[in-house]
C-alpha cells in the first residue's frame, strides 16, 4: 500500500523520483494502524543509482545491508538482484522450519514435494513459494543515460522502455496521470518535477498512500533531494494550474528551489 514513481526526462540525462512516506502495519481494518509520515522509500545505491522500494521497510534495510556499492551499474543491477534473492531464499527457509521444524528447508519441502499437486506439504509449498518483497524500482545511470528498471520479485529486474514506471497500490492511477499527461522524456527537469509530483498526488486516492512525499532529482552530478520550499512550491503550483505545464516563471522558482538546475 504505497507509490513509488519514476520517470526520465531531459532526454535520458536525468530522473526524477517520487515516493509517499506511509507505512501500514497490521492487517484488517480493526488492526490496522498508519504512520502517515514514516521512513523514506528512495534509497540511494550509487551517487547516480537509486531503489524504490514498495514493500515493508525492513526488507529494505535487509536488501541495502547485503548489496554491496557499485559506481558501475551494469553490476548494480545483478548485486540487488542477488540481494533480493538471497533474502526471499532467507524467509523461504525460516518459514519452512517454523511451520515443520528446523530440520527442514525450502530446498527439502521442494524435494518431498516432487511432482505432487496436493496434500499438507503441497498446501504449504504453495504458501511459502509467494514470499511477497514488495515491489521496486531501480533508477541507474548507464553510458550517460538514466534508465528504470521495473522489479517484482523473485522475477528479476526488467528494464521499462517507458518513460517513466509507478509501483504500488496507487500505481495505475499513477500511469494513468502520466499518461494523460502526455509525459515524455524530454520533459525539462523542472516540468518533470511537476508533472511527477502531480501523478503521486493523483495517487493518493488509493488507501495507503500517504500524503507526506518524498522527491529527488537524479543528474550526472547525483542526487539531489527535493526540500520542503520545492515541495510546498510544487503543491502550491498544482493548486493554481489551468495545463499541466508549469509556466516559465513557476519553472524558474523550481529551479532554483533544487538547486539551479536545467
Amino acid at each position: 500500500m504505497t507509490i513509488c514513481i519514476a520517470a526520465i526526462c531531459d532526454k535520458g540525462k536525468s530522473a526524477v523520483v517520487v515516493a509517499d512516506r506511509m507505512a501500514v502495519f497490521g492487517s484488517g481494518s480493526l488492526l490496522e494502524f498508519k504512520l502517515d509520515d514514516h521512513a523514506s522509500k528512495i534509497h540511494e545505491l550509487t551517487t547516480h543509482a537509486v531503489l524504490l522500494h514498495s514493500g515493508r521497510t525492513t526488507d529494505a534495510e535487509l536488501i541495502l545491508a547485503d548489496t554491496k556499492i557499485y559506481e558501475n551499474c551494469d553490476n548494480l543491477i545483478e548485486t540487488v538482484d542477488r540481494s533480493v534473492l538471497s533474502l526471499i531464499e532467507k524467509k523461504r527457509d525460516s518459514e519452512v522450519a517454523r511451520r515443520l521444524g528446523s530440520s527442514f528447508k525450502y530446498e527439502t519441502l521442494l524435494n518431498a514435494v516432487g511432482n505432487a499437486s496436493s496434500g499438507p506439504l503441497y498446501e504449504v509449498l504453495q504458501q511459502v513459494r509467494g514470499t511477497d518483497l514488495g515491489e521496486m524500482l531501480i533508477v541507474s545511470m548507464k553510458d550517460e543515460q538514466y534508465e528504470i528498471q521495473a522489479y517484482y520479485p523473485p522475477v528479476s529486474p526488467i528494464r521499462s522502455d517507458l518513460h517513466y514506471a509507478a509501483v504500488g497500490s496507487g500505481g495505475i492511477y499513477a500511469r494513468a496521470a502520466l499518461t494523460i499527461q502526455q509525459y515524455t522524456s524530454n520533459a525539462k527537469v523542472s516540468e518533470a518535477l511537476f508533472q511527477v509530483y502531480s501523478a503521486k498526488k493523483a495517487a493518493e486516492i488509493v488507501y495507503g498512500v500517504g500524503e507526506p512525499t518524498d522527491m529527488a532529482v537524479l543528474t550526472a552530478d547525483g542526487i539531489r533531494k527535493a526540500s520542503n520550499e520545492t515541495l510546498n512550491l510544487l503543491e502550491k503550483f498544482r493548486q493554481e494550474k489551468s495545463k499541466f505545464m508549469v509556466t516559465e516563471e513557476q519553472s524558474l522558482s523550481l529551479k532554483k528551489s533544487i538547486g539551479g538546475l536545467d
